[in-house]
């Protein structure tokens, strides 16, 4: 009754807290009334975003963007890269390119919530709301993530869900295909176009797919043909919300993620550049900006009032447009803008620049009460914790095990650098483990060295973490050598398929995952085998494919329930369809290392088995390619079977594919460790320390430089370990296993 305690007290600790670290933020109220006295340069404008433009797409000598390097060395185009504060996802981004304001944390949450109306900027003051209260007309096409911030402002949309990333083509002719009406009848002042098909091509194969030289031709042409029908009076901006880092992924703050290409385009501009430029690792082409600045740069070129909670300055390269005197004016309103906002702003450019940067750093407004009863409650169930973990019937040793294993992993939280590389603790972490279980039972070691062997080529199959990204690594070397790859692939499909024994509809099922996950890689881009290659469907009929897997594997589960014979094996096929293909061995050598586990008497320690089980589950997180940063959230398996974005399905999927492993392990845990009890609190002894810790930290750190960057996104994967690993997976789901599993159908 106690550890259930400890759980309610967990919980309602966590949410308080989260309620207090994460509040909505306070914006000035009211719109900016008066404008800045210097003439406008334009009189319309289209804002043409490509999402995951990052600056060496448009930019650099491997670009195919070969109008804007046309356009710059005319003179025509003004290049930048523009800096995308973290977190480097759509919402927050547009929420600061059109209120030049600083993002607030919890808007990385709200992106996925597609029906979420709270992060609305409809009574907020942007270029947007401004344009509206002169009664400009704007049409919007393309990411309806727009028309969630702006509701009712645009006088013609037609949004697509940003989130079915395995659309490449489609999502972008929706826009295209209102241009030419748009640039026939010209009935706007301002035209919005936000193209998805970039990003969705890097979530799916990365920056270097195969469809990403064809994506940059095709945005290209839709420059072209945007510049060659406009007149002098118009302008043209392109840009990307935010980059993407090497895996194609973004939400982090690496220098990938944080590198969006900017373009701005007139046929009144005269400043020639070069273009393209060589390759640069660090993506900085051209001048560096912030992309906040981005706003009173938009509002003066159009004759707008800067809106009240930007905090963004006047481009550099954009003052040569007015005169001296008026480059005067604009550095005095823009000091006033900023004077009497808890900053003493000196009026120069560089003191601009420190004002800006110390209202950028300002801590965000939490609710310390929140936070502080948060803390307090986690803190008090990490203590009854402690406190029921004494009484239990176990060995001292093991108790004390207990206790290490949870303080050691609480104390890493308090380091940045910790968190970011927190691979590192659970790879020497489950190789003390796995000693410790040889030392603690009397079977040969043998089946302890061939645990130690597996591990080890776990933690060289994806190079982990956030630092040193670049290592080698397995997946890498498969690049290379595919055919390996595959075979592998094949070799994990046979002997699911030999383990399985699900009669007609077992083989379909295994076969049906196999040819969706063939077909996939096939429309990917990548390698299949040509053996293979005969049996990929059209890509029109995958979804169903895989819908038929699953409703297959359903009807097995509930046959397998009825006979009592549910079995492991057809949890591991969906783990296999979920999985990317690189990552499909790990499920291979992971059924080698619990048959060698198994041959130990490890079952005789519930407390080494259980830690046993869950190290090795979070080392199998990191090994997939996972880390504390939402750039690593993998989505390539987030649409299986499901033709149009929900938020449900969406959310399982992607939780699924993403925590393959641990699922794997936490499962695999009821065979090793068959009381379930005694499994329960080994990890919520582990769980309410770990929270406690991952929450004071924040509390401590609230002005640390990295708060938003490190411990933010720390905290929402803790906040998913808890709920759904082991509040979902751990906890409710061993209740149904020990419902309807036989021990010996297990493995």
């Amino acid at each position: 009754m106690l550890w259930l305690v400890t759980l309610l007290l967990q919980v309602s600790g966590l949410l308080l807290f989260l309620r207090g670290f994460f509040p909505s933020k306070t914006v000035e109220p009211g719109y900016n009334q008066k404008a800045i006295d210097v003439p406008p340069k334009f009189d319309r404008m289209v804002f043409m975003v490509v999402d995951a433009l990052r600056s060496d797409f448009m930019f650099s000598n491997e670009s195919s963007f070969e109008t804007i390097h046309s356009l710059i060395r005319e003179g025509c185009a003004l290049p930048f890269t523009a800096y995308s504060n973290p977190p480097t996802v759509t919402l927050p981004r547009l929420k600061g390119i059109t209120t030049g304001s600083t993002p607030n944390f919890l808007d990385a949450v709200l992106n996925i919530a597609e029906s979420d109306t709270s992060s609305t900027l409809k009574n907020q003051d942007s270029w947007i709301s401004q344009l509206k209260q002169q009664g400009k007309s704007m049409h919007m096409f393309g990411d309806d993530t727009w028309i969630k911030l702006f509701p009712g402002i645009f006088d013609v949309t037609d949004g697509t869900s940003s989130f079915y990333v395995s659309d490449f083509t489609e999502v972008d002719h929706n826009v295209t295909r209102h241009l030419d009406e748009e640039l026939a009848t010209n009935k706007w002042d301002v035209l919005i176009l936000h193209y998805l098909g970039l990003d969705h091509i890097g979530h799916k194969g990365g920056p270097r797919s195969p469809f990403m030289e064809e994506k940059q031709k095709e945005m290209d042409s839709i420059i072209k043909m945007l510049y060659g029908s406009l007149d002098e009076s118009t302008l043209l901006v392109v840009m990307g919300d935010h980059g993407m880092n090497d895996v194609g992924n973004h939400g982090g703050s690496s220098a990938g993620e944080t590198s969006a290409a900017l373009a701005m385009i007139s046929r009144g501009f005269d400043l020639k550049q070069d273009a393209p430029l060589p390759y640069s690792s660090d993506f900085t082409f051209y001048d560096r900006v912030k992309q906040i600045d981005l706003v009173p740069t938009l509002s003066l070129l159009l004759g707008l009032p800067i809106p009240r909670n930007s905090l963004g300055v006047l481009i550099p390269a954009v003052k040569s447009l007015w005169t001296e005197i008026e480059q005067s004016v604009i550095l005095k309103d823009l000091c006033s803008h900023f004077d009497g906002r808890g900053v003493e702003v000196e009026c120069t450019e560089q003191g601009l620049l420190s004002a800006q940067g110390e209202l950028m750093q300002a801590s965000s407004e939490y609710v310390e009460k929140y936070m502080i009863t948060g803390v307090l409650l986690l803190i008090l169930s990490a203590i009854v914790s402690v406190w029921c973990t004494m009484r239990l019937h176990v060995k001292l040793r093991d108790k004390t095990a207990m206790l290490v294993f949870s303080l050691v992993y609480a104390s890493s939280m308090f380091g940045s650098s910790t968190v970011e590389e927190e691979h590192q603790f659970w790879f020497w972490c489950t190789s003390a483990l796995l000693v410790y279980g040889s030392v603690t039972t009397k079977t040969n070691k043998l089946e302890w060295v061939m645990s130690l062997v597996i591990l080890r080529v776990f933690r060289g199959w994806r190079h982990p973490g956030q630092k040193w990204p670049e290592g080698p690594d397995f997946t890498r070397m498969f690049q290379d050598h595919s055919t390996s790859l595959w075979l592998l692939i094949l070799v994990e499909y046979f002997h699911l398929f030999r383990r399985l024994r699900g009669g007609l509809l077992g083989s379909l099922a295994v076969i049906g995952s196999l040819v969706y996950k063939a077909s996939t890689t096939y429309y990917g881009g990548e390698y299949i085998p040509s053996f293979l290659a005969r049996f990929v469907f059209r890509e029109s009929r995958l979804d169903g494919i895989v819908q038929i897997v699953y409703i297959m594997c359903g009807l097995l589960a509930l046959i397998k329930t009825v006979n009592g014979t549910l079995s492991v094996e057809l949890l591991e096929l969906i783990l296999v369809t979920q999985s990317r293909p690189s990552n499909i061995p790990l499920l291979l050598l992971s059924h080698a290392l619990r048959r060698f586990l198994k041959r130990t008497d490890i079952r005789t320690n519930s407390v080494a088995s259980t830690l046993i089980c869950m190290s090795i589950g979070y080392s199998l997180f990191f090994a997939s390619g996972g880390s504390n940063s939402l750039a690593t959230v993998d989505l390539g398996n987030a649409y299986n079977g499901v033709g149009s974005y929900n938020v449900t399905l969406v959310g399982l999927l992607t939780f699924v594919s993403n925590w393959v492993g641990p699922i794997y392990w936490a499962v695999v845990n009821r065979d090793l460790c068959p009381d379930l009890r005694m499994r329960f609190a080994v990890r919520q002894l582990f769980y309410t320390i770990a929270m406690a810790s991952i929450c004071f930290a924040c509390l401590l750190l609230k002005g640390h430089l990295f708060i938003w960057t490190v411990f933010s996104p720390k905290l929402l994967y803790a906040t998913a370990w808890l709920l759904f690993q082991h509040g979902l997976v751990e906890t409710v789901c061993p209740i149904i296993f020990d419902r309807f599993m036989h021990n010996d159908n297990v493995l």
